[in-house]
Order: C-alpha cells, then sequence, then structure tokens
C-alpha cells in the first residue's frame, strides 16, 4: 500500500525578495508621500495628526512566512502583504473617527474594514484600532515601480487608543524578552496586564487638557 506524502510549502526565496524589495523602496516611499498629501487633503478633521512608514524588509519577510498558506503555491511574482505602506491617523475624539471614515470612502476605494477591539464592553480597556484596506488610486501611481496588487493600510485611532498600543506593544517586547521560546505563552499569560492597563488610565485621563480622550473610561 502505497503512502501519499505531502510536500512541504513553497518558501520564496529571502535573497531574490530582499533584492526586488530595495529596487521598490523608493518608489515604496514616493508613493508614501504622495498618499500622506492626498489624505491631507481629504480629511475634514482639524485633530487629525498623520503617521506612515514603508515597512522594513525583515519585517515585511515575517508577515509574509506568516501568512502564506500551509500548502503555499509558488508564486514567480512579488508577493505582497496588506500592509507594506501603512498610515496611521490620531485623532481627539471617538467621534472624529467616523469623519474620517467617511473621508476615506468618500476619496478611495475602501477594500476592507476591521474593528480590532470592538468587542469589548464598556468596563475594558485594551488595544483598539479601526484598521482599513484601500486601493491606491491610479493617478498617484503614475511613473513609479510598484508590484501587481498593491494596496495599503490606515489605521484609525484616538490619542488615548494610539498611546496605550504603544505601552501595550514595549510591554509585550519586554515580555517576550524575559520569556522566549516556549514560556511566551506563559508569560503573557500571568503578566498583570489589568492594573497597568488601570494605572494607564488613571494618569492619562487624569493629566489629559482634553479630559475624557477615549470617550468612555470608567
Amino acid at each position: 500500500m502505497s503512502v501519499k506524502v505531502k510536500s512541504a510549502p513553497w518558501l520564496p526565496n529571502r535573497e531574490h525578495l530582499e533584492r526586488q524589495y530595495g529596487e521598490f523602496m523608493p518608489s515604496f516611499e514616493t508613493l508614501l508621500e504622495r498618499l500622506d498629501s492626498h489624505l491631507k487633503s481629504c480629511i475634514t478633521v482639524p485633530s487629525a495628526n498623520f503617521k506612515g512608514r514603508v515597512k522594513g524588509f525583515n519585517s515585511y519577510y515575517r508577515k509574509l512566512l506568516r501568512t502564506m498558506s500551509a500548502d503555499g503555491v509558488k508564486n514567480e511574482e512579488f508577493p505582497v502583504i496588506t500592509d507594506i505602506i501603512g498610515i496611521r491617523i490620531v485623532c481627539a475624539f471617538l467621534q472624529d473617527l467616523v469623519q474620517v471614515e467617511k473621508n476615506l470612502q468618500d476619496c478611495f476605494t475602501v477594500l476592507e474594514v476591521e474593528r480590532k477591539g470592538a468587542d469589548r464592553t464598556f468596563r475594558e480597556f485594551g488595544y483598539e484600532s479601526t484598521h482599513i484596506l484601500l486601493a491606491i488610486p491610479r493617478e498617484l501611481k503614475e511613473g513609479l515601480s510598484l508590484p501587481r496588487d498593491l494596496i495599503f493600510e490606515i489605521q484609525v485611532r484616538t490619542i488615548l487608543q494610539d498611546a496605550w498600543a504603544e505601552v501595550e506593544h514595549e510591554l509585550v517586547s519586554a515580555c517576550l524578552a524575559r520569556c522566549p521560546g516556549s514560556y511566551s505563552r506563559c508569560c503573557l499569560n500571568f503578566f498583570p496586564w489589568q492594573p497597568v492597563k488601570n494605572y494607564f488610565v488613571l494618569v492619562l485621563s487624569a493629566t489629559s487638557p482634553l479630559g475624557n480622550l477615549h470617550g468612555f473610561i470608567p
């Protein structure tokens, strides 16, 4: 009786991809500048602050490996991920986020909207952000060398949501550094997250000149 052996998933060649990425990088950076300028002309929220970046190759490659299908099919073209180009729009208040989304729908083709943390109750606090995938307008791509099917991601947050995301990122990084490998899950499970979150909310809400930035801090 013959046994069918499942072939290993196809893995992209790192060196080849890194060369391609380097060749695309000047166009990525120019496109980011164009998108930033276009966004600033579209967004009508006075408090909106824009932060943009092009993903570094190492970060791109790690995410590519994470998101590849287990039975990945060989792809001769440059494989894109959704956030090679990412822009964060930070506003003062929750109601501003609604207006930003409306502006984005008016100016771009919206492909997907994901509201991270939206399932929390009003007494819970943690990572919250609206992630929006958008098509790149044809006129902004003119004269640039870009991979096929490239899109970009916008994250929309309040000031408080953005501040906590930064704090949480640093805490997770420190936690994983102390509990590497198979112990990472254990470290994250037993780290005293809630007291840290409570203290963070208390201090920020007490010291902010804008008061209750998050809109529903208990």
